[in-house]
């Protein structure tokens, strides 16, 4: 699947078709509000003190058991990978 999200350079665009069909490909458009809208989103969230439910943080060697844990379903909230060096 190709999702195309948001535009910056206008609607107009060329795609080798041929290059897609063999793989059966989606294209999906994904559309995304203005900069004013995400920056009074931001403010809100903000304002309202809201924060993600984090279930686990893992650091980037353990990429593979976030993954296995992603995949069984059995979490509550986000699973992270942390850039951090480790």
């Amino acid at each position: 699947m190709v999702s195309q999200i948001g535009v910056i350079d206008g609607l107009k665009g060329e795609i080798e078709i041929s290059k897609l069909m063999p793989k059966e490909a989606i294209v999906q458009g994904v559309q995304v509000g203005s900069r004013e809208m995400f920056l009074r989103m931001n403010q809100a969230i903000s304002d309202s003190q809201l924060h993600p439910i984090i279930h686990k943080i893992y650091p980037s060697s353990a990429i593979k058991q976030g993954l296995t844990e992603l995949e069984q379903g059995n979490h509550y909230g986000k699973i992270c990978i942390s850039l951090d060096p480790e």
